[in-house]
Order: structure tokens, then C-alpha cells, then sequence
């Protein structure tokens, strides 16, 4: 699945912030940014983003538990759906690739009645608009407001399979592009190369979820949420998958977790 010829390409991040100490200002702190390195930006306007022009977590404090901080994982994306009532609900999460394009799971297309409609780009915590937290001095720091862009396009992968989720893939197009300048920390995610590793070369390494799924209460959580994982390898997935599912992964496909109560859960689809 491939994103068409764009144009107009926004500069990266990496490009917005001076090699000097800069003071981004709000109504309610003043926000100091850390001095970056800015190299030459890739050229042409196919490529994706690689880093450092991609991928910046933004972690500036440690956060307790599971909630991330305020600015971390700028790619994760919430989507919106109508339900059949008239209501609005969200059940899925989306990674911002490109200015106008995001990347989540085909099976996020329809579910359980649901009409997917648009996108919420910088979100925090779904019931605050703007998003705000004290960091560990007691300052109170704001993001500026998150966006809402309507989704005009769905592309799910010509192969993605129901039984067995193979291929559970598909690329959204945003009804406008994003403009970077808009949100202070907005960044799309790195993709890998074209040709990626095997599971087996992975296992092992540390992966990073995140998202507005379900917490150990039940309740789909207000604030984004983090955990860390770590790829398994392929042979304990597939008996580990096989006997819950009755499902074998396919080569392209692989898992991470191994740790009791960490995970991803229901709400987290389609999320990085």
C-alpha cells in the first residue's frame, strides 16, 4: 500500500526548533525547549520522514504509572466514529505518518456498527481541551489544542483477511494536510525500511505502545496511555497464538509482551 505523490511538504520538526533556547509562551507557562541538532532534511517529496525528522518521544520528566507525559508519542492519533445513535465514540488508534496520512489497523474500518469519520491530532486526555499537567516543580505546562480533521479516505490492504487478520493494514488520508506549525509537538512516527527484520532478529528488543485503550478497571482511560513490551520470539508466538486463537501467524506477522500486566488492550487497535 502506497501513499500517492504529495506536495507542499511541511519542514520537519527538527527543523522548527532553533540550535538555540527558545521560549514558547502560553496563557498559562512559559515552556523552554531544549537546544537540537538540526541536519540537512531528506529531499523529495516520496520520502517519509526519517529520524531525527520522525520518532522524537518528547519524554521532558518521568511519569508515574501508565500515563505518558504530556508531549510523549506525538504520532498517536485518535479516531472518531458516528455511532448508529448519532453519537460520537472512540474505539481505535491511528500513528501520524505523513502531513496527510495515517497508518492504523484494517480492522478499525468498521466496527460494531461504527462509521469511522475523523481524526484528533495532539490529544492528551480526551475530556480537556487544552491539555495540561504539572510537571515536578509544581509549574503548570500547556499543549496547545488538539486538531480534528475529517478522514476522506480509506485504504485497507487488498489482502487483509477477517479469519485471520493477516495483513491487518491500512493507510487513512486526512481531508486536508496537517501543518506541523499548527501544534508545537506534532511528529510523525519512523516507519522501518522497506525490507524490515525478522521477528527472530527482533526478539528481544524493547517496543513501546501507546494509546487510549483499556486500563485494569475496564474503563477506556481519558489520558493516553504507555507500556513497554518486548518481542517475543517467533516459535513461543506462534504456540502462544495458536492455542488462544487457533490462528497461525504468518512470517510477516509477529508479537511482543511477556510481562503479567502489561499490554495493550481493547481501544488500543491500530495504535503504535
Amino acid at each position: 500500500v502506497c501513499c500517492p505523490r504529495e506536495t507542499n511538504i511541511i519542514p520537519p520538526l527538527a527543523l522548527r526548533i532553533s540550535n538555540e533556547t527558545t521560549n514558547v509562551t502560553s496563557s498559562t507557562t512559559t515552556l523552554k525547549l531544549l537546544p537540537r541538532t538540526t541536519p540537512r532534511p531528506p529531499s523529495g517529496v516520496d520520502q517519509l520522514p526519517q529520524h531525527p525528522y520522525c520518532g522524537s518521544a518528547f519524554s521532558f520528566r518521568l511519569v508515574g504509572g501508565h500515563n505518558t507525559g504530556l508531549f510523549e508519542f506525538p504520532w498517536t492519533t485518535l479516531l472518531e466514529y458516528d455511532t448508529v445513535g448519532g453519537g460520537k465514540d472512540y474505539a481505535c488508534g491511528a500513528s501520524f505518518i505523513g502531513q496527510r496520512w495515517l497508518l492504523t489497523a484494517a480492522h478499525c474500518i468498521h466496527t460494531m456498527g461504527r462509521n469511522l469519520t475523523a481524526a484528533i491530532l495532539g490529544e492528551w486526555n480526551r475530556d480537556t481541551d487544552p491539555d495540561c499537567e504539572n510537571d515536578l516543580n509544581g509549574v503548570r505546562e500547556c499543549a496547545p489544542p488538539h486538531i480534528r480533521v475529517t478522514i476522506d479516505r480509506i485504504l485497507p490492504h487488498a489482502q487483509y483477511s477477517e479469519l485471520n487478520y493477516r495483513n491487518d493494514i491500512a493507510l487513512l488520508r486526512l481531508s486536508r494536510p496537517v501543518n506541523w506549525l499548527q501544534m508545537q509537538y506534532l511528529e510523525p512516527v519512523c516507519l522501518p525500511p522497506q525490507r524490515g527484520r525478522y521477528a527472530n532478529q527482533l526478539a528481544g528488543s524493547a517496543a513501546d505502545v501507546s494509546g487510549w485503550g483499556k486500563t485494569e478497571s475496564s474503563d477506556s482511560s481519558k489520558i493516553k496511555q504507555k507500556a513497554m513490551l518486548h518481542i517475543q520470539p517467533q516459535d513461543q508466538c506462534q504456540e502462544a497464538f495458536y492455542k488462544d486463537t487457533n490462528i497461525t501467524l504468518a512470517d510477516s506477522q509477529m508479537c511482543a509482551g511477556g510481562e503479567i500486566g502489561v499490554d495493550s488492550c481493547s481501544g488500543d487497535s491500530g495504535g503504535p
